[in-house]
């Protein structure tokens, strides 16, 4: 028979933890990858597919579109301003 170890930490401790390793990665140019480990290590502290999708959704799907389109844009054209038109 063997025994299950807990962890000397709560879940809560251990989220915050893992904020404080990767939220600071976040601020640098690997925000991408920043947000992907963050939503996975916190998927494995929870252990529950659809809590973890249901926050991934919430707190992490935004930011992730919002850096993906950031870096769809990059090589696009910048748009003209808007306001009086130059037609004659």
């Amino acid at each position: 028979m063997t025994k299950s170890r807990r962890s000397p930490y709560t879940k809560g401790q251990l989220n915050k933890i893992i904020d404080g390793m990767v939220h600071p990665l976040a601020r640098g140019d690997d925000k991408l990858m920043a947000l992907v480990l963050d939503s996975v290590l916190h998927a494995i502290i929870e252990q529950d597919v659809k809590t973890s999708a249901r926050k991934f959704i919430k707190y992490n799907a935004p930011l992730l579109i919002g850096e993906l389109t950031k870096e769809s844009h990059k090589g696009s054209r910048p748009k003209r301003a808007r306001g009086k038109s130059h037609r004659r």
